[in-house]
């Protein structure tokens, strides 16, 4: 739970880990910060996470953070903003500014973080947010008596019960039409059939037709669309097509039995659940060269801004390409949202929207419950895609750690092993190949994030050698040579001049496309570097 330590006008410090504040009188004790909401006869100042600590889990940015100031300063942030570091501020002390009213900080799940109009509105919310705490108490107390009590019963624990664990992902209520339709799509229909189902009940598929593997129109689809509307009685904006993937599906558990075992230590080394790494399931089948249309690369499809932030990403040195450094990239971003967000379900749901979308979603709606940010989050970047990604997800998971059962007779590749150097200092490849005994070709083919235009490797960069030589690379030189020739897919896409008093929302709206992927096709890296008179290159859905 989230705690409030509180007072008005006033220049305060904060102390951690004491959590002492000078301040006045309170009517509840600073013990109790841990667990309640503390307050004040001076109002409400500050909202911390259950351990005291202003910043721990806060995402890498101020912008998240939002404060209120008083009639005479409409300042949308205060000092005390300015000078977060990009991670926390969970050891030391920060000083508030004065001319701040109330500074909202939700350290955990965001549910507060929007700017609140009045303290008496904020007082509100926090009042109901401690009474759901108080009953959280009440229950977790029920609960450890009731566990305690079982302790003492004579069990007999087998050793299939001892080994095995709740898992870490739940499918929620109101998923489980989503999640069964994915795991129909990835294991039972091919890639020549099209799929019409209803989005407001996944359960519910009108026809499954033969088309064949090639691309159909849009007039086609839209005209077959408006067909199975009036043959069932619904409106057309309910009927969605969806291919099925089966053998893509089956192609890219095929080739992940080289580096899974590898991948799932990766994540096992940082704490994180093993089945997050059927994540590219959904994303791209394991396939190193995955290329989508607006630029995300690898396995785990980063786009080249997220992805350097986690990891290399040049014209000589793409990591996204490296079934490893990526997915050490992967385990960094998703262990970062879990801690952001405060759940998986968010988590994995911000791979495709994003931590701040998800964050401002759950501030809209006042909830962390994924299916009901699915029903009542209105936003134009907010459609099928990100409401289903979770739902693909689990479908993975399933299929995943229940190979037997949805492709028994596939036989995974054998899995390669690998030791990594890591450089101590720049270095010229032809240094490196040369002191790795292999060949010019076999070390590109052991090390994919390298290319032929790569002339120096810089230092930090591990480099992958085979324990088996034998073995044959990750890529071959002509696999990677003809990737980076290969054109990326083709997409439809209009141009639009931007007028006078036009912001990047409106437009997206209007083409019915997203802000992030406007911003990706042309280049751009803030909404708010778009100029008048700018021709944009709109990408449509």
């Amino acid at each position: 739970m989230l705690a409030v330590l509180t007072g008005l006008g006033q220049r305060r410090t904060l102390l951690n880990p004491l959590i002492s504040m000078r301040q006045p009188k309170m009517t509840r004790s600073v013990a109790s910060v841990s667990n309640t909401i503390v307050e004040s006869s001076n109002g409400i100042l500050l909202l911390l996470d259950r351990n005291g600590n202003f910043g721990r889990n806060i995402v890498s940015s101020v912008n998240f953070v939002k404060s209120v100031a008083g009639a005479d300063n409409k300042r949308t942030c205060c000092s005390i903003c300015e000078h977060v570091p990009r991670v926390s501020l969970a050891v030391g002390r920060s000083e508030l500014s004065e001319k701040c009213v109330f500074l909202i900080v939700s350290a955990k799940k965001f549910l507060y973080n929007a700017t609140v109009l009045d303290a008496e509105t904020l007082a509100q919310r926090l009042l109901v947010l401690r009474r759901e705490s108080e009953v959280a108490m009440k229950r977790r107390w029920l609960f450890s008596l009731c566990f305690s009590f079982l302790l003492l019963l004579p069990l007999r624990v087998t050793a299939e019960s001892q080994s095995s664990k709740p898992s870490p992902f739940p499918v929620p209520a109101g998923l489980e039409s989503a999640v069964e339709f994915w795991k129909k799509v990835f294991t039972e229909y091919s890639l020549s059939q099209l799929i019409y189902f209803d989005t407001l009940d996944m359960g519910k598929i009108y026809e499954v037709n033969d088309v064949g593997e090639g691309n159909r129109s849009n007039e086609y689809i839209n005209a077959e669309r408006a067909r199975v509307a009036a043959a069932n009685g619904v409106d057309i904006d309910r009927v969605k097509t969806q291919r099925g993937v089966k053998e893509r599906t089956a192609a890219g558990l095929k080739r992940s039995g080289r580096y899974i075992g590898q991948i799932q230590q990766i994540f096992r080394d940082r704490d994180l659940p093993a089945e997050l790494t059927y994540l590219p399931i959904v994303e791209s089948s394991y396939d190193i060269y995955a290329r989508s249309s607006v630029g995300a690369l690898g396995i785990w499809q980063f786009m080249p801004r997220t992805g350097r932030e986690y990891m290399r990403v040049t014209a000589s040195l793409d990591e996204r390409r490296d079934p490893f450094d990526s997915s050490r990239a992967a385990a960094a971003y998703l262990k970062q949202a879990y801690e952001f967000l405060g759940s998986w379900p968010l988590a994995i749901t911000s791979y495709n929207y994003g931590q701040a979308g998800m964050a401002r979603a759950v501030a809209a709606v006042g909830s962390d419950n994924l299916v009901d940010l699915n029903q009542r989050y209105d936003h134009p970047n907010w459609g099928f895609a990100p409401k289903q990604f979770y739902a693909e997800f689990l479908a993975a998971v399933e299929i995943g750690t229940n190979l037997n059962k949805y492709y028994p007779d596939l036989q995974l590749d054998a899995a390669v092993q690998i030791k990594e150097v890591e450089l101590n200092s720049t270095t010229a490849l032809t240094s490196a190949i040369n002191s790795s005994g292999l060949s010019r070709e076999e070390f590109l083919g052991w090390n994919p994030a390298l290319s032929s235009a790569t002339r120096i490797v810089p230092a930090g960069y591990r480099v992958k050698l085979p324990v088996d030589r034998t073995m044959e690379p990750l890529v071959t030189v002509a696999q990677s040579q003809q990737a980076a020739r290969q054109p990326p897919p083709q997409i439809q896409v209009v141009h639009h001049r931007v007028k006078r008093g036009e912001t990047l929302f409106v437009i997206a709206r209007r083409y019915g496309a997203s802000v992030q992927r406007i911003l990706d096709v042309n280049g751009i890296r803030k909404a708010h570097l778009v100029k008048v008179g700018t021709t944009l290159v709109i990408p449509k859905i």
